[in-house]
């Protein structure tokens, strides 16, 4: 039988928050396990989260609140993880709905076998809106959407968890130390790859780990007004681009050499050009949806270039 007895910790890191913040906390307080803490960690916030959480501890008796000067998701997250006491450590996102049965079908897996490391959950997105026309669905990932079906099993490499719905054993976590600093939004800063590569180094910790997809997991992923602007989609896309190759700088082996940058750069201007042009065809036929999946195409690899040419810049200055 599964083990439902394993202690957790909940940690929410948020970043002026204080309007989404209660919506998360009341859906803890509907699991169906009882045992279990939740930490929110406010990540250098100028509105009056502090206060909303510190007023919902009335009713939330396992509820702590940590402040966290630092700015960044990456270190919001591993200052949960310091002050938290559970055997399975769960994370998830300020503007995530969890399932009823959300917590315990994350320590009911780990129970069911001693090899998995890691959970990923599945993420709905909720739209607080009517969804846009020119809005593709091919980006629902890139919304923070994860569906891998409607059956469980193990997430490969590359494949990975999404922070929104994600947890490690204790062990394992401490092992990673956490987070890294270099990757995660960091409040209005749109970097990214931050679980992408946490679970590169725990494939590299240990190649035969587990890290399992979990679909009766599932939180609902709230899409608000602001994130469903043209404007911060295309910003998030040219930050991905960004992440990607800072990504690829620090985890390859060896690193690349200042050619191989420049060459990556070029490849990255002409996949821009190729991305440019079609979006005037797209603009006089007025096909919403084509022309946006450019224009989201086109920022990310503005990123993606912009990013491998300073590699190359910066390649060059040492060497001299």
């Amino acid at each position: 039988m599964p083990d439902s007895r394993l202690k957790a910790s909940v940690i929410i890191s948020t970043h002026n928050g204080a309007t989404r913040i209660l919506k998360t906390l009341f859906s803890l307080t509907k699991q169906t396990m009882k045992d279990f803490e939740i930490i929110v960690v406010d990540n250098a916030s100028t509105d009056n989260t502090k206060e909303v959480v510190q007023g919902a501890k009335k009713d939330i008796a396992c509820l702590q609140y940590v402040f966290e000067p630092n700015l960044g998701i990456s270190a919001a997250r591993n200052k949960g993880f310091q002050i938290s006491k559970g055997e399975v450590i769960l994370f998830m996102d300020d503007d995530e709905i969890a399932s009823p049965g959300w917590v315990h079908e994350h320590v009911k897996v780990y129970g069911s076998n001693k090899n998995i490391d890691a959970i990923g959950g599945r993420i709905i997105l909720k739209w607080t809106s009517l969804r846009p026309g020119w809005l593709p669905r091919k980006i629902n990932r890139r919304m923070g959407c994860l569906n891998l079906g409607v059956h469980a099993r193990p997430m490969i490499f590359p494949e990975y968890p999404f922070g929104g719905n994600m947890s490690f054993r204790r062990n394992i976590f401490k092992q990673l130390k956490g987070f890294s600093l270099t990757f995660g939004i960091k409040g209005c800063g749109l970097m990214g790859n931050e679980e992408k590569e946490i679970f590169f180094r725990l494939n590299q910790l240990n190649p035969r780990h587990i890290v399992q997809y979990s679909p009766e997991a599932y939180v609902h992923h709230t899409i608000n007004a602001k994130r469903l602007s043209q404007k911060n989609i295309i910003m998030r896309n040219f930050y991905q681009g960004v992440s990607d190759v800072l990504f690829t700088e620090l985890t390859e082996s060896p690193r690349r050499s200042r050619i191989r940058w420049l060459k990556r750069s070029l490849r990255g201007y002409v996949s821009v050009f190729q991305t440019f042009f079609p979006i005037f065809k797209f603009r006089i036929k007025k096909k919403e949806t084509k022309l946006f999946m450019m224009q989201i195409s086109c920022a990310y690899w503005l990123g993606y270039a912009r990013e491998c040419l300073k590699f190359c810049l910066i390649n060059k200055n040492n060497k001299k």
